[in-house]
């Protein structure tokens, strides 16, 4: 079963990029580029859930 989850992917200062999950408290990632922060957060996902 897929389940579809909403991030929010933000660009910070100086480049990097921050994801987050709006339904989830404290579920957060950080990454150098937008696809690396997308990946770390989908790893986490599950290990919060």
């Amino acid at each position: 079963m897929t389940m579809k989850i909403k991030v929010q992917l933000i660009k910070e200062e100086g480049g990097r990029f921050a994801v987050v999950v709006p339904g989830l408290t404290r579920c957060l990632s950080h990454g150098e580029t937008g696809e690396e922060a997308l990946a770390n957060i989908s790893e986490l996902i599950p290990a919060y859930l």
